[in-house]
């Protein structure tokens, strides 16, 4: 069997639990492995009860995801953090 459909993933060391005003989150940052390229960070948050949101950017750094899901957490509260209506953080660099 090839290697090539398998996907290798790393997840950031800080990834975890995150709770604020009774509400706890699950948040993930990670990014997949190529040997070919290096991987933006990928930025997804689930409730205790399921629900699940993603940023649609991938970010440079996973301090630069975690800032951005802080930020967001600052800005509206972390009950607003499962309701995303828009995406959070930077556009990939070089995309326009």
């Amino acid at each position: 069997m090839s290697d090539s459909g398998s996907l290798d993933i790393e997840v950031s060391p800080i990834s975890g639990r995150f709770a604020r005003s009774g509400i706890a989150v699950n948040v993930r940052i990670y990014r997949h492995k190529n040997s070919n390229s290096t991987e933006f960070w990928n930025l997804e948050v689930t409730g205790e009860e399921g629900s699940s949101s993603f940023s649609e950017y991938g970010f440079t750094t996973d301090q630069d995801a975690f800032k951005a899901f802080y930020h967001m957490i600052e800005e509206n509260g972390i009950a607003a953090i499962l309701d995303w209506k828009t995406p959070v953080g930077k556009s990939r660099a070089g995309s326009s």
